[in-house]
């Protein structure tokens, strides 16, 4: 197992995944995304979104679907195709939305994300994330909310 899986448990964990199982010894725990979304949305509920909006992928997928769960709200899920960024339904103008993923570290990033619903009319109040990354993806003065403690793992 990597460390970024050790990771994610060590946070899952300490986020009540073990409450209800024990503590997960695989991400293939349904007890991780729903310990992970459900801390993801408590901190991500003072922004009153009217979605989550993710870039697809299976992991970040199941996790958005318990953060929307947990908001009430529906979710949007991104898409790069070769470069062209689009979302699967555009949200309402000027909609109130969060962006959740497991990690920003990968291509192509929040800020994209960011751009790309504005385009599309809404906005995104909030960032939300499991693991700590590098200050590089600067997520245009929206507030960032990280489950992992500072000085973790992967912080830079």
């Amino acid at each position: 197992m990597s460390d970024r899986d050790h990771r994610i448990l060590d946070i899952a964990a300490a986020s009540g995944a073990h409450i209800t199982t024990g503590v997960p010894t695989t991400l293939d725990s349904p007890a991780v995304p729903e310990a992970l979304g459900h801390a993801l949305a408590e901190q991500l509920r003072q922004y009153q979104p009217t979605a989550v909006v993710f870039w697809s992928s299976c992991e970040a997928s199941v996790l958005c679907h318990v953060v929307a769960r947990e908001l009430g709200v529906d979710f949007i899920p991104a898409y790069d195709d070769l470069g062209r960024l689009s979302l699967g339904r555009h949200p309402e103008n000027g909609a109130t939305i969060v962006a959740v993923d497991v990690e920003w570290a990968d291509y192509p990033g929040v800020l994209p994300l960011i751009r790309t619903v504005a385009g599309a009319g809404g906005t995104v109040v909030a960032v939300g994330t499991v693991l700590h990354t590098s200050p590089t993806d600067a997520v245009a003065g929206v507030p960032l909310h990280v489950l992992e403690p500072a000085g973790a793992g992967g912080a830079a």
